[in-house]
């Protein structure tokens, strides 16, 4: 019996957490060919190619996907409020997380102590001309600084400082990859929280990594079902 019904698209629908073409179960040998409909492509072969020596077995059709969740200076976000929403889809009571939602959480959480801070590291950036940032961190206040990171996306799209403050926040375990392998985080990961994993590509561009499992195309992992290609990458058992 369903107990669980959504339309993802005109002809794709998640019933019971799998993913259905019209009536065709999508499985693991065609899941690219369903799940274009909603954006999802096959990551580059290159990357493919590392994530498959991570492990002794290997799919003939890679389980990984990407997904462009937004170009427009909000990548980061959009990417992160993807993957929130997505997991929450039957919660009747569920209010979707925006990206403005996450940017205004950055904002409110910032006490003086912690903004002066960041600021300094911003200064240093500054300082040795590595801030490609439209701003001067020697002349802002803590409240221009708030409402730049809210309202801003076009300063702040999401640099390395951002990335930091909203693994904190949202207590979540952050999972960089570009073509080359791992981008280090710089964070230690925590098994008993969820993890999302992210593509980083030409080095301001982000993009959401899933794992087709089960029927469906996860992009919120807990501890259990993150892939061991991921685990076996960022050393963790």
């Amino acid at each position: 019996m369903i107990t669980n019904i959504n339309y993802l698209s005109e002809n794709i629908v998640l019933l019971d957490n799998k993913m259905y073409n019209d009536d065709i179960l999508i499985k693991k040998h065609n899941w690219h060919k369903y799940l274009n409909e909603l954006g999802w492509h096959k990551l580059h072969p290159k990357l493919i190619k590392i994530l498959n020596k991570q492990v002794t077995y290997n799919y003939n059709n890679s389980q990984y996907g990407q997904l462009e969740c937004g170009n427009d200076g909000n990548c980061l976000f959009d990417c992160i409020s993807y993957s929130f929403n997505n997991h929450d889809i039957y919660n009747k009571n569920f209010v979707p997380i925006t990206s403005y939602t996450l940017r205004k959480m950055i904002s409110k959480s910032l006490s003086r102590e912690r903004y002066l801070e960041i600021i300094e590291l911003y200064k240093v950036l500054k300082d040795c001309g590595d801030l490609d940032e439209d701003w001067d961190p020697y002349n802002t206040t803590i409240s221009e600084y708030k409402e730049m990171i809210t309202n801003n996306k076009d300063i702040f799209w999401g640099d390395h400082i951002l990335m930091d403050l909203l693994i904190n926040i949202l207590n979540i375990n952050l999972v960089i990859l570009d073509n080359n392998g791992v981008y280090n985080t710089m964070n230690i990961y925590k098994p008993h929280v969820i993890t999302i994993v992210l593509l980083y590509e030409n080095t301001n561009h982000f993009k959401l990594i899933g794992n087709f499992q089960e029927n469906n195309m996860i992009s919120l992992f807990n501890h259990r079902n993150l892939p061991l290609e991921i685990k076996n990458m960022i050393n963790i058992k």
